[in-house]
């Protein structure tokens, strides 16, 4: 993968701006038996800042998504990320 590449040939700004389209099309309101994932906020923003999804980007690859830190082994939430609201 070149520095500027993300995967499948993509840029790293097509990612994130691919990303930006699906959260305004995302629906507003959570329905009965609908899917959604909690991803940890500090991968979010290690992502972001690879991307250049809110300002420059930097070349510092996140790496494959990384909840260790709001899931206890076997999956289940931490007791603090039960508590947030969503």
């Amino acid at each position: 993968m070149g520095k500027n590449k993300s995967k499948k040939g993509d840029t790293k700004e097509s990612e994130a701006d691919h990303v930006k389209q699906l959260i305004k099309d995302m629906p507003k309101t959570i329905e009965v038996d609908s899917v959604w994932y909690i991803v940890s906020m500090s991968w979010i923003h290690k992502w972001q800042q690879f991307t250049g999804f809110d300002g420059p980007s930097n070349n510092q690859n996140p790496g494959k998504i990384d909840s260790s830190d709001i899931i206890e082994s076997g999956g289940v939430l931490l007791e603090q990320t039960e508590k947030l609201n969503f």
